[in-house]
C-alpha cells in the first residue's frame, strides 16, 4: 500500500484503498482505488517480485492507462 500511495501522488484522480493479493505466496496483486469525485471504485493488477522503483513505476504506468480509460486524462 505504501507504493501505490507513492504513485498515486502523481495521479490525483485515484485514491488507493486496499490491496488485494490473489492467492498464498502469489507475487499478483490487484489494487483497489477511489477515483476522486466519483462514487465508483476501479483497480489495477501489478506483478510485486519486482524492485520496488519498478513496482512505483509499473503502478504509475497502469494508473495513468487507467486514467485514460476512464477518460479523466
Amino acid at each position: 500500500m505504501r507504493v501505490a500511495e507513492e504513485a498515486a501522488q502523481t495521479h490525483q484522480e485515484f485514491t488507493p484503498v486496499a490491496a488485494l493479493t490473489t492467492s498464498s505466496g502469489s507475487s499478483y496483486a490487484e489494487l483497489l482505488l477511489r477515483v476522486r469525485g466519483h462514487l465508483r471504485l476501479t483497480t489495477i493488477g501489478v506483478f510485486r517480485d519486482v524492485p520496488e522503483s519498478q513496482l512505483r513505476a509499473d503502478i504509475a504506468l497502469a494508473l495513468s492507462v487507467r486514467a485514460n480509460e476512464l477518460g479523466l486524462a
